[in-house]
């Protein structure tokens, strides 16, 4: 019998496994870790903005390249192809559209300065 053995739980390599506690938020930072690696359904609708991305299509926005398939972070829904700038910049205005346009009555205002 192995000193892991005695002990308690043994993972494969004969060592004792780790069996602390984990504290509701280290379980549901742990569930968010496999739920980002483990394979899930595809909607229609990702299969779709994934082909324009593996196409090479262009960003819904700017026109560049589209390399991500953006979706609405309140509502799981998907939106469409984007370029990373793109993605990015949505993102830093907090997928806000009043936001948005606050920051292009601020650029058209300050255009010729």
């Amino acid at each position: 019998m192995s000193r892991g053995e005695k002990n308690g739980f043994v993972c494969e390599n004969g060592r004792k496994a780790n069996r602390k506690k984990q504290s509701p938020e280290g379980v549901r930072k742990r569930r968010e870790r496999l739920a980002a690696i483990l394979p899930r359904p595809i909607s229609p609708e990702e299969a779709a903005i994934r082909a324009t991305i593996a196409s090479g299509g262009p960003c819904e926005i700017c026109g560049l390249r589209s390399e991500v398939a953006d979706h609405c972070h309140k509502t799981g829904r998907w939106r469409g192809p984007l370029c990373n700038l793109c993605n990015r910049g949505i993102g830093l205005f907090r997928d806000d559209p009043e936001v948005m346009r606050q920051a292009i009555v601020f650029l058209i205002k300050h255009a010729n300065a």
